[in-house]
């Protein structure tokens, strides 16, 4: 994957394979159980305050805002642009998008 990410950048030339090992172990693995998280959202008046969207659910919504302090990315926008097409955003609410690059908004 991190091959045709280089690629799509324009940056094959980058790519450096990294493997362990053959005898390499590791002191612990972690297993997480994707079904059991559930989705959380940022509050006002900073990135730390966050909380499961079911503890907020049918709380008025004044702004809105898709971008990340890491950088949105061209997938992260997409994934939101699938969930929005054909839906218009309440004339009440306002919404932005911050791509996280000049490459990533083109």
């Amino acid at each position: 994957m991190t091959l045709e990410f280089l690629k799509a950048q324009g940056r094959k030339k980058d790519y450096t394979e990294l493997l362990p090992d053959n005898d390499a172990s590791y002191d612990e693995v972690i297993d997480i159980d994707l079904d059991s998280l559930e989705p959380m959202i940022a509050q006002p008046h900073s990135p730390d305050n966050v909380c499961k969207v079911k503890d907020i659910a049918g709380m008025k919504v004044h702004q809105i805002i898709i971008g990340s302090c890491t950088n949105s990315s061209y997938k992260d926008l997409m994934t939101v642009a699938g969930a929005l097409k054909g839906k218009h955003v309440h004339p009440n609410v306002s919404f932005a998008i911050a791509p996280g690059s000049k490459q990533v908004l083109k």
